[in-house]
């Protein structure tokens, strides 16, 4: 233990780790706010110190800005008529997105493409789906970095009934990240999955020219990570990062203002902005990591990412279709909380029958 402690008053002396050290703490302070470790009594505190640091960023990394499943095939409006009802057809569509979200220090970035339908199998039942695949970018502020593909698919059944709308989703993604942490030239591949199921309930209010559409969806969410490994010249051995699994429920209230115009007798421009929030109890997670190999006895490592109870949520779009015809939609959604921010535009094409 003595030559273990030698090397790591060494190691902390040498100027580059010494930065990294001090760059993951400042990491380490904004991005997780709930750290404990647990360690041996005769574990060397300055080499402890200096690797843990770059255990908690790690684990900080897989915790943060887990992605959950999506659920886009769940509106593919129209109006009914002549007035300011919204009611669903058949369509085929295709959308391109991209989102920004940013926590507690940590950015991350995704770029998906979609494409999706829907058909009406028995009068005012429709049947839809939607399959997309994408990329995905995370950093930290200190350099920690992770890239990976995004895969995520759903299903929906809705029913129109009047003004009302009901619909349920079941709905699926996969991510594969590789990771890069700071300290020691550590890499790894981590893999992370996730289901859900979301109900909605929508009401219609038509008044001349515009509408008022209040709706509450309800989400369950399962995210699920395997434990992977963390390994590379500057740490024998490597980090050992256990497995996540947690299920998760979220409400969503939101009330929706859209307007009508007709430029012809075919062609309709939809403008809406809709806000509300989204209730998140118990959004923390807690990530444990070991070391492996010869430093197996300096012990486990545990680091507890919260997340805002409650976001603020913005949605804005304008849709512009032909009846029977094409259509383009451009949006934008913003949600909004304690040390979270996350924004995403997309674009998307349609044809409906």
């Amino acid at each position: 233990m003595m030559y273990l402690a030698q090397a790591g008053r060494w190691l902390l002396r040498w100027p580059p780790f010494r930065r990294r050290v001090v760059s993951a703490l400042a990491v380490l302070a904004i991005a997780t706010g709930s750290v404990s470790t647990t360690r041996p009594a005769w574990a060397p505190t300055a080499v402890e110190y200096a690797i843990a640091l770059s255990v908690v960023i790690v684990v900080a990394l897989a915790a943060v800005a887990i992605p959950g499943p999506q659920v886009p095939p769940m509106s593919c409006p129209v109006f009914r008529g002549s007035g300011t009802g919204l009611g669903e057809d058949d369509c085929v569509w295709a959308k391109a997105s991209g989102q920004r979200t940013t926590q507690s220090g940590t950015t991350d970035n995704t770029a998906v493409f979609r494409i999706g339908g829907q058909k009406e199998v028995t009068p005012d039942w429709f049947v839809g789906g939607a399959f997309g695949a994408g990329s995905r970018w995370t950093q930290d502020g200190g350099g920690t970095a992770g890239t990976g593909q995004v895969f995520d698919g759903s299903i929906v059944l809705k029913h129109v009934f009047g003004p009302w709308l009901f619909a349920g989703a079941v709905a699926f993604s996969s991510t594969a990240m590789h990771l890069t942490p700071l300290g020691g030239g550590l890499t790894g591949d981590a893999n992370i999955y996730g289901g859900g199921m979301r109900l909605r309930g929508a009401y219609n209010f038509d008044f001349s020219g515009w509408y008022l559409r209040p709706r509450l969806d309800l989400d369950v969410v399962h995210t699920w990570r395997p434990g992977f490994l963390l390994s590379g010249p500057g740490l024998p051995g490597g980090i050992s990062v256990d497995g996540f699994s947690k299920t998760s429920f979220v409400a969503t209230p939101m009330v929706e203002l859209g307007g009508r115009y007709d430029i012809d007798e075919k062609r309709v421009l939809r403008p809406y902005l809709a806000v509300g929030a989204s209730f998140l109890p118990d959004n923390n997670s807690t990530m444990l990591a070991s070391f492996t190999g010869p430093l197996a006895a300096l012990g486990s490592f545990q680091s507890t990412n919260g997340g805002p109870s409650v976001l603020g949520n913005v949605e804005a779009g304008l849709q512009l279709y032909k009846v029977r015809g094409f259509e383009v939609k451009a949006e934008y959604t913003l949600s909004f909380g304690d040390n979270f921010l996350s924004q995403g535009a997309g674009l998307r094409g349609a044809y409906h029958f």
